[in-house]
């Protein structure tokens, strides 16, 4: 437990963690760039604009669906590569055994890569806050606007904690940083691809749709759930070697 606080605090407090939550934030921002401009010409009433409706448009456009598999990898998702290949993981092999090692990896990534969209969805909707408020006008503050935001940062944690351990799990197994940053979002691709033209009606393979239903969200769920276990033994089995 210790050694996993540890580990927790090395994750969160990090720059690239810092970076990920804010280049995720900024790049919702850009995809409501028109919204802004209008709301700040005074082109478009505050009173219409539903900051945690608007937060969901974006978090299922493109350009962020796009994003989320690289962002989500910049956290964490390096940092067992990194023990490895710096030999580090032998002088801490002599303090920690290798199940809590195992398990207070996956534990921080799920955790890092889950909060970089937390924060991020807080991040953003604090900026609309401010610019609604910047035009004259208090946003609409509800209930319901406050279960919205919170159904979507629990949505997206899992979501964003499902690529971030993916990456991790095949850059580790490729020993390359690259393929740690790159294949989630070339998976993420590959699917879109293989839905929109060959396989139409199977929209279980559609990770455009998987934050946007309860049975998306319970595909992801598994998914995650699967990928900690091989993460876990994937980790154990490099252990053997070290």
């Amino acid at each position: 437990m210790r050694y996993t606080l540890v580990e927790l605090k090395r994750a969160i407090l990090s720059i690239s963690f810092l970076l990920s939550v804010i280049t995720m934030a900024m790049v919702m921002v850009y995809c409501v760039n028109e919204t802004i401009i209008k709301m700040l010409n005074n082109e478009l009433p505050v009173s219409d604009i539903k900051i945690a409706e608007l937060c969901r448009s974006v978090l299922n456009s493109d350009t962020a669906l796009f994003a989320i598999p690289i962002v989500a990898t910049v956290p964490f998702s390096c940092s067992i590569l990194d023990d490895i290949s710096s030999r580090f993981v032998k002088e801490l092999l002599v303090r920690v055994s290798k199940k809590n090692y195992a398990c207070s990896k996956i534990a921080t990534l799920v955790i890092s890569a889950g909060f970089t969209a937390v924060l991020s969805i807080f991040l953003f909707e604090t900026i609309m806050c401010i610019l609604c408020i910047v035009s004259g006008e208090m946003p609409t503050l509800n209930t319901d606007t406050l279960l919205l935001s919170i159904e979507l940062m629990g949505k997206y944690f899992i979501f964003f904690a499902m690529w971030g351990l993916f990456g991790a799990i095949l850059g580790t197994e490729t020993d390359s940083k690259c393929v740690v940053y790159a294949s989630p979002f070339i998976l993420y691709y590959v699917l879109v691809i293989i839905k929109s033209r060959y396989l139409h009606t199977v929209d279980a393979i559609d990770p455009r749709l998987w934050c946007s239903g309860n049975s998306g969200v319970i595909t992801v769920a598994v998914l995650l759930a699967v990928l900690c276990i091989l993460g876990y033994a994937m980790i154990r089995r490099r252990l053997k070697v070290v």
